[in-house]
């Protein structure tokens, strides 16, 4: 059995879509200063203060579901989203459950499965920050291209507590 912390999501209620800001897509790119990004910013640096610190913020034991992909070419934004190139999204401190996948054959990820890396292309995630606040690291989980600029930060914090 899981610990209490990956009780299943797949059946929640109480979903926010997108994180604090309004972020909904978390996409891997070949763009920014670098040439790799998430979501057009190439990683600015671990000293870097202001806008595109952090590709989004979140709060303590909420529930929140993510796409993870692009979303240029979606015939259907609010389902999983589209996208052609290969690469494996990871999560540092919370794990996600696969909500949806592009993936019918079930060989890559399996819808309701416990993650920390999975397809960045057509896979939806829901997930719970439980125990930790700060930074949180995110990227691609191919290392010439996280040493390249495809990382960022999400932000944890208790709700309540003041962003920035």
């Amino acid at each position: 059995s899981f610990p209490a912390y990956l009780a299943s999501l797949m059946e929640s209620e109480d979903v926010q879509v997108g994180g604090e800001t309004g972020v909904t897509t978390i996409s891997f790119g070949a763009s920014g200063t670098s040439g790799y990004s998430v979501n057009g910013v190439s990683w600015p640096g671990w000293d870097h203060e202001g806008e595109g610190k952090y590709v989004e913020e979140f709060c303590l034991d909420k529930t929140y579901q993510m796409n993870l992909g692009r979303v240029s070419g979606s015939q259907n934004p609010d389902g999983p989203v589209l996208s052609t190139a290969y690469h494996p999204y990871h999560q540092h401190i919370n794990h996600f459950q696969v909500y949806e996948s592009q993936d019918n054959t079930g060989e890559v990820v399996r819808k309701g499965e416990w993650r920390d890396v999975a397809p960045a292309w057509g896979t939806v995630m829901r997930f719970r920050p439980a125990r930790y606040t700060g930074d949180v690291v995110l990227h691609c989980h191919l290392l010439q291209h996280e040493d390249n600029g495809m990382m960022s930060l999400m932000k944890v914090s208790a709700c309540g507590e003041k962003k920035g």
